[in-house]
């Protein structure tokens, strides 16, 4: 049978070849005659794409999914996308058993990143095809990142940060960081981007400065009311700003590290 030749990367084609068959042998003991008709391996995940035949339903395929992670002997939970969107196909997503490296640099060099015209564009990473997924903080507004210990939420969050570093200068973008370790942040303190200088590692610090963007939100609000503007776009893009009769109004953006453990030193 031939799969998508561009679908898998040469070091990995015979692992995931021998994969594919399993799958299709796990499949027919249910008397599913599906077939593989394309291998796509992502950094974490591997997806084959399943054409089955007439009369299945695609539901039925889902309840084997036990079977399926024994079969391909996974280590972790094997996931069935039913259908996969856009395509007359089934997905079969199987952890790997090396997860590959995303660089951030691929990322942010990345056409998808470079030209992206949303305000406070970050690098998020890749998705199972291979493309370039990037998030929005503006429109997102507030995001929590979770997870267990050693998952990656440290790394998650410097490479957001250092995303909006590479794409915004410091007069369009500050930066109030809160770090109660004392250690993630540190390799940031005095940047230009930063609104303060050094990252904030004392809860007390920390709550003055929730205090202080609350009455910087209430104070911009009052001067957007005053200019007839919407938002912060739209008052950068008047006159009086652009030919400094007033001053440009940076984004701030803040980043708590630890915010569970924030919460428990603050006074109740």
């Amino acid at each position: 049978q031939e799969l998508q030749a561009d679908a898998v990367p040469h070091h990995h084609g015979q692992e995931e070849q021998e994969r594919a068959a399993a799958l299709e042998n796990a499949l027919a003991q249910f008397k599913i005659q599906a077939k593989v008709v394309a291998i796509r391996r992502g950094a974490a995940v591997t997806r084959f794409e399943l054409q089955i035949p007439f009369g299945i339903t695609v539901n039925k395929i889902a309840q084997y999914s036990n079977d399926i992670a024994m079969a391909l002997r996974s280590k972790g939970e094997v996931r069935i996308q039913t259908p996969i969107r856009g395509k007359e196909a089934v997905g079969v997503e199987v952890p790997n058993e090396d997860i590959d490296t995303v660089g951030l640099k691929d990322i942010i060099s990345s056409p998808d990143f470079v030209e992206s015209k949303d305000p406070l564009t970050f690098a998020l990473g890749k998705d199972v095809d291979g493309n370039v997924f990037t998030c929005d903080i503006h429109e997102s507004t507030h995001l929590l990142v979770a997870g267990m210990t050693k998952s990656g939420k440290s790394v998650c969050l410097n490479a957001l940060i250092i995303s909006l570093l590479y794409k915004y200068g410091p007069e369009d973008l500050k930066f109030i960081l809160i770090d109660p370790k004392k250690v993630e942040f540190r390799s940031f303190n005095y940047l230009p981007h930063m609104l303060i200088p050094t990252a904030i590692t004392e809860p007390k610090k920390a709550l003055n400065a929730f205090d202080w963007l609350i009455m910087e939100m209430e104070n911009r609000y009052q001067i957007f009311e005053d200019e007839y503007v919407r938002n912060l776009e739209e008052y950068n893009e008047l006159k009086k700003v652009v030919d400094g009769e007033l001053p440009k109004l940076p984004y701030i953006v803040l980043i708590v590290d630890e915010y569970a453990d924030l919460q428990d030193s603050l006074p109740k």
